[in-house]
């Protein structure tokens, strides 16, 4: 499995393990008034991975959009002319897919960070529920 296969899988495992957690939470939230909180910053944190997951979809769908094309057979001098210009067209998507990448990276890194503060911040939340008289293990499924 090469990273990118593996940090989709990452990436779904997350978005299900936090889909998971909010449909717990959506039946609870009247229990305690920050779980309201909690659950609606999951949902922008969920969509944030999404979006950047999107993102990084399209750029590399940008990046095979940009490859040049060459067709036909025109003349040497324009075979040159075109490599000229696919080469600094290259390197230019090179550097600009790098940066993108690495914004991407730095994103989902900060996506991730705040994710496990409120999951931390869910876990402490649900812990201290279950062991008050709030509700009783029994009743959830």
């Amino acid at each position: 499995m090469d990273f990118k296969e593996e940090e989709e899988r990452l990436v779904e495992e997350c978005l299900n393990y936090i889909r998971h957690m909010c449909a717990l939470l959506k039946g609870m939230q009247s229990l305690k008034p920050e779980l309201a909180a909690l659950v609606q910053d999951i949902h922008k944190l969920s969509w944030k991975v999404s979006s950047q997951q999107r993102k990084r979809q399209e750029t590399v769908w940008n990046l095979h959009l940009r490859k040049p094309k060459v067709s036909g057979t025109p003349q040497r001098k324009n075979i040159t002319r075109m490599l000229q210009h696919s080469s600094v067209e290259t390197e230019g998507s090179s550097t600009s897919l790098q940066n993108d990448v690495e914004r991407c990276l730095s994103e989902s890194g900060k996506a991730v960070q705040d994710s496990e503060a409120i999951l931390l911040k869910m876990e402490s939340a649900l812990n201290e529920m279950t062991s008050g008289s709030l509700f009783h293990t029994s009743d959830v499924k």
